[in-house]
């Protein structure tokens, strides 16, 4: 198991330095024998940025089925191996941890809120925003992977609570709550845990003027 589950106060928990520590996959994450064949058809050679490609090339024969949220927390790696499909960035992170951990690189993922949604009055909100990011070790340095699109960040500071990646929603990017293994590792088992984190830490960002 990987360890640590920290929120964005605490990232000194986290030992960068050693990048082999989260090798080991969570709970959610561990991929059964019956699903490495499928894996493994990916080709994953070597340990470098340019590998990682070939993973998100796969992750592209997954069917993409809106869930509303209501697997976050609950679903593991082996449901969305089975299914082939996946719901939602929960499934995109949590897939893309794992097979990154299979295939020898080290890998971290990154619950996050919007910042611009954080900052609305609560009266003034619609819905939740937020997204889940991997770091991942490759090629002698730790990157950010935006586990739906494949977007990365290479020049990466993994103890800066911001990640100025952004979206049409979302355009001052996210700010980090938890990290971890999987949701399970970092106490999200559920949708109603993850929004209630973001309604606390926005909160949080607008009493303290963050970031």
């Amino acid at each position: 198991m990987l360890d640590v589950s920290v929120g964005a106060d605490d990232f000194a928990a986290i030992d960068y330095a050693q990048p082999r520590r989260y090798l080991a996959q969570g709970a959610q994450t561990q991929i059964d024998a019956c699903h490495l064949a499928l894996v493994e058809s990916i080709g994953v050679r070597t340990n470098t940025v340019a590998e990682i490609r070939k993973i998100f090339d796969w992750k592209k024969g997954f069917r993409n089925i809106p869930a509303g949220g209501k697997h976050v927390g609950v679903r593991t790696v082996n449901d969305i191996l089975a299914s082939g499909e996946l719901t939602g960035c929960h499934d995109h992170g949590i897939l893309l941890a794992a097979v990154l951990r299979h295939f020898g690189y080290p890998a971290i993922m990154v619950d996050a809120t919007g910042i611009a949604w954080s900052r609305l009055p609560e009266g003034e909100r619609k819905g939740f925003s937020g997204h889940v990011f991997v770091e991942a070790h490759a090629g002698g340095k730790w990157i950010l992977l935006d586990s739906t699109t494949g977007r990365s960040v290479d020049r990466y500071d993994p103890r800066d609570p911001v990640i100025d990646l952004t979206s049409d929603r979302e355009p001052l990017g996210y700010y980090v709550m938890f990290k971890g293994a999987d949701p399970e590792g970092y106490g999200i088992r559920s949708i109603r845990a993850l929004n209630d984190a973001q309604l606390r830490f926005a909160e949080r960002l607008r009493r303290d003027g963050l970031p």
